[in-house]
């Protein structure tokens, strides 16, 4: 589990699946679901079955709580879009060091 501050949905989601070795795929599209940084948000990895328990524990506390994509595979999809993970990956862990080279 993360928070989805800096860099928001899409950021947490990259960072957990990079660290992971795997893919990831988003439904979501919109520049504001994707890369909002609002409080009070985190994204939580879990199984199918997990996620169901969460959803019933959400609800009857009164939480709200979506299912926005999955880990898996060896790409990268946000909303349609689709990148390898092996490229995205190169780029994330060089992009500093590239800018103040």
């Amino acid at each position: 589990a993360t928070d989805l501050s800096d860099g928001g949905l899409a950021l947490a989601a990259f960072e957990m699946a990079e660290g992971a070795g795997l893919g990831l795929r988003l439904e979501a599209a919109d520049i504001g679901t994707l890369f909002g940084e609002d409080q009070a948000r985190y994204l939580v990895a879990c199984s199918d079955a997990n996620a169901a328990l969460i959803e019933a524990a959400a609800a009857k506390a009164g939480v709200s709580v979506a299912r926005v994509g999955q880990f898996g595979g060896d790409q990268v999809d946000l909303g349609g879009e689709t990148a390898s993970m092996a490229d995205l990956s190169a780029l994330y862990r060089s992009a500093f060091a590239a800018a103040v080279a």
